[in-house]
């Protein structure tokens, strides 16, 4: 039986990150267990996802972390401040460097994906529906529902789950009765996803 997992934004922002080693492996998996979809709306928000984040690091290291290194480099005297200045300098390095790897990491991972997965073309009528009804109250989230929702309707006889830790928006009563409708599981985590799924080939 086929079986479909779809993912969103939060996939690739959390293998990027670090935070999902779970999603991480199964993306690098060979061949892949499931077969992975994703609207193709959430390459773009990747991309301004960390754009924003990435600023908010930028902005810490230069305004704090710098502020901070100007600061204790006035004290000429305590063997503290000396100590401190080479932590604080470390810090700025290690930043700086961390934001290197979770943009190497970004373009890694959707390069993968847009190798591995199917990708959900965002239509005219998944953009008319997005329109007309609003399950979520962020728009580019409901459009990425919508997307689901009209490629799970198209895709019958198949198993389907939807992974998303994004549980404030796509765990919503009314979304996951949606997903119902549709034939797809919702879960949190990656782990789960990934044992319900095989869970359904074991008893088949």
């Amino acid at each position: 039986m086929a079986k479909v997992l779809y993912v969103e934004t939060n996939f690739v922002i959390g293998i990027a990150k670090g935070q999902d080693p779970e999603a991480d492996a199964l993306l690098a998996s060979e061949p892949l267990p499931v077969r992975l979809v994703v609207p193709s709306l959430c390459f773009i928000e990747s991309y301004s996802a960390w754009n924003q984040e990435q600023k908010q690091r930028r902005k810490f290291i230069d305004d704090h972390l710098a502020y901070q290194t100007r600061e204790v480099k006035r004290d000429q005297i305590s063997l503290r401040a000396k100590s401190l200045l080479a932590h604080l300098e470390q810090a700025q390095i290690e930043g700086d460097a961390l934001i290197n790897d979770i943009k190497l990491r970004l373009r890694n991972t959707l390069d993968l994906l847009s190798i591995k997965a199917e990708m959900i073309a965002l239509e005219r009528e998944i953009v008319r529906d997005s329109l007309a009804e609003a399950l979520i109250g962020d728009s580019t989230d409901n459009l990425i529902l919508w997307s689901i929702l009209r490629h799970a309707r198209e895709s019958p006889g198949r198993v389907k789950a939807f992974l998303s830790n994004n549980h404030l928006d796509f765990g919503l009563p009314q979304v996951r009765l949606a997903l119902d409708r549709v034939g797809v599981r919702y879960f949190r985590r990656t782990e789960a996803a990934l044992g319900w799924l095989r869970s359904i080939e074991d008893l088949g």
